[in-house]
């Protein structure tokens, strides 16, 4: 009887310890999942968002708002979101004239996660393209810095518990990025 006692004792010790390890390992998949909605959002809205007058000069300047609204096309249904904020029209596109860094708020439909805030923030600089000889060419760059920030949904009841508990910031799941836009003769 003493070691049946033993047994069920060391399945809710490991049962304990085990939890975490299986949220932690859940919190990974999770930001890999976003990681790769932002990762080709960005790329259809890098795509999409060139000014043309502008590419024909090789200049790489970008749309801000026909980027943010390309990105919001291809990222709220990937992770099936809805833009909470700033408002967008019936067709998905987001109002003109956004300022900068854009910063977009979507609210889950499924559940699966709480609330994502991403910031697009937008800087145009200058690079040396070519350099053959004595002739270098200064084209204009545009660089995306991409930031977003949602707090981990926790699955099991007593991680839930612990961080409904007022301490603390809870467990954040958070990632920066800097794309480059550039257009290449």
């Amino acid at each position: 009887m003493k070691d049946i006692a033993v047994g069920i004792l060391v399945v809710i010790v490991l049962a304990i310890f085990i939890q975490p390890i299986v949220e932690i390992s859940n919190s990974g998949r999770e930001k890999i999942i976003i990681d790769a909605a932002v990762l080709n959002s960005c790329r259809s809205a890098k795509n999409n968002a060139l000014t043309f007058r502008l590419m024909q000069e090789l200049e790489a300047v970008v749309n801000r708002d026909a980027f943010a609204s390309e990105f919001n096309r291809a990222f709220a249904p990937t992770l099936e979101l809805t833009l909470v904020s700033p408002t967008p029209g019936p067709d998905g596109s987001l109002p003109g004239l956004l300022p900068n860094p854009v910063v977009l708020e979507y609210q889950c439909n499924a559940g699966n996660f709480n609330n994502i805030t991403v910031t697009l923030d937008f800087e145009n600089t200058n690079e040396v393209a070519n350099v053959s000889g004595n002739y270098r060419y200064l084209h204009e760059v545009t660089n995306v810095t991409i930031t977003y920030t949602t707090d981990y949904m926790f699955r099991s009841g007593l991680l839930q518990f612990l961080n409904d508990i007022p301490v603390g910031n809870g467990y954040a799941l958070a990632r920066t990025q800097t794309i480059n836009v550039k257009m290449i003769n």
